[in-house]
């Protein structure tokens, strides 16, 4: 990627406009072809005889209100975890570019217009238990060292993404590094519990804002947000566990967004604002949201809450407007790891429609696109 080239310019910002017109122009004929099928339809058999027949509905029909829209929708996207540190090191680059177009690209694929780049806490040398492609590198291997060629695989694929149309790039961490943690290790405690050491939390919250300082410095890439958490009201998260993960109680959910959004704020990254809590489920993040101080809610300009499980969307939708923030869909999943049906897709996108409609989320974005 130029270094000098802005992803985020003004032409790219017209050809995202541009590009975003044409898909609600072809959506809006979907839809209304979707609601003619599902009123019932035309009736037409041309060729039962020779005779006109009148065309006539079964049922009531459906109508379409356009003057309802969803201008604060911000589009589609994914989770660059894990997919994109596997395929951003093949050899084969040619194939790299191929899925890539595929994905991004809106004339040749999907379009996703979002990522979200998992910044990497790097596991334990003497631990093996993380899954292929989930072994994310880490920019800080140890206090006081930095490896900015770390991620190498990863941020190829961001950079591919920025240069095929992505105007959204947000960042998140699963996990500390691992020495900053109480276990050791970048799974999560061995009960499950709090796993960064008490003295810790300020170095922590330095090395998620100076990934984002090197990005914007060095990089051309400005991420818009920063979620520091990751499901982290989970207890799943113990140590040997195949993916970096870490548990924390709502007090210190709280304490790391407030270090995380004042380190962002001395080091001048403006153009980076907060994002929380990535929750499992949508009853997670109505009820932390609940708990915060309001300290904690003046520096989280978006909520993020992922849709594994849960209900309470119209609640979630009332919490985010009461507070003045923006609401993200910001992982949902079907597959696993293993080979599945296409009725999990259709699933995906059923529950897609479903938040964009009924919770009043500006984005979704898949957990994992792609598996091995």
């Amino acid at each position: 990627m130029n270094n000098n080239k802005d992803p985020f310019n003004n032409d790219n910002n017209n050809y995202n406009k541009q590009r975003r017109w044409r898909s609600r122009s072809y959506i809006l004929m979907g839809v209304a072809l979707i609601a003619l099928l599902a009123g019932g339809g035309i009736i037409i058999n041309h060729f039962a005889n020779e005779s006109s027949k009148i065309l006539t509905f079964q049922g009531e029909p459906i109508h379409l209100k356009l003057e309802q829209s969803y201008d604060h929708f911000e589009g589609w996207g994914t989770s660059l975890a894990w997919w994109a540190n596997d395929l951003g090191g093949w050899k084969d680059q040619a194939k790299v570019s191929e899925v890539l177009d595929l994905v991004f690209d809106a004339e040749k694929g999907l379009g996703l217009n979002i990522v979200r780049y998992n910044i990497g806490g790097e596991e334990n040398p003497d631990m093996k238990a993380l899954r292929p492609g989930g072994d994310v590198p880490g920019f800080q291997p140890e206090p006081g060292v930095w490896d900015w060629e770390a991620d190498a695989g990863q941020r190829a694929v961001l950079q591919g993404s920025l240069e095929r149309g992505v105007n959204i790039a947000e960042a998140f961490s699963n996990s500390p590094p691992y020495w900053m943690t109480i276990s050791g290790s970048v799974t999560g405690a061995v009960d499950g519990s709090n796993n960064l050491r008490e003295d810790q939390y300020d170095a922590f919250a330095d090395y998620l804002t100076e990934v984002v300082k090197h990005y914007r410095d060095e990089w051309g890439i400005t991420f818009r947000t920063l979620d520091p958490l990751n499901e982290p009201s989970s207890d799943w998260w113990k140590k040997g566990n195949m993916q970096e993960g870490s548990h924390f109680t709502n007090e210190k959910q709280a304490e790391i967004i407030k270090k995380v959004a004042a380190s962002l704020k001395s080091k001048g990254l403006d153009g980076t604002v907060i994002s929380a809590a990535d929750d499992n489920s949508i009853d997670e993040t109505v009820h932390n949201f609940s708990l915060y101080d309001q300290d904690t809610l003046d520096v989280i300009d978006q909520i993020n809450t992922h849709s594994y499980n849960g209900s309470k969307m119209e609640e979630l939708r009332t919490l985010a407007e009461r507070y003045g923030k923006k609401l993200w869909m910001s992982e949902y999943g079907t597959g696993g790891s293993e080979p599945h049906s296409h009725e999990h897709d259709f699933r995906a996108g059923a529950r897609g429609a479903h938040h964009v409609r009924s919770g009043n989320h500006a984005a979704f974005c898949l957990g994992v696109l792609a598996g091995r």
